[in-house]
């Protein structure tokens, strides 16, 4: 699932990201193969979208528990 996915290989680029290295997500393919529904999810399956800002905010709280004037 799309949850798996992301769990395997955007914690990384997470924390690179609120070291300030520019990242971003590409997808591509043919019309049809499920770009949208990745990024976006629907229902109760997660898109990347929102796996990421969840997981962003998750990250960003720990740095500031770690650090209180992060």
């Amino acid at each position: 699932a799309t949850a798996d996915i992301f769990n395997s290989i955007f914690p990384q680029y997470l924390r690179a990201l609120i070291e300030g290295v520019n990242v971003s997500v590409f997808l591509n393919g043919s019309t049809g193969s499920g770009k949208t529904y990745t990024m976006q999810g629907q229902g109760a399956d997660t898109g990347f979208v929102t796996l990421i800002a969840d997981n962003l905010f998750n990250v960003l709280e720990e740095k500031r528990y770690e650090n209180p004037s992060f």
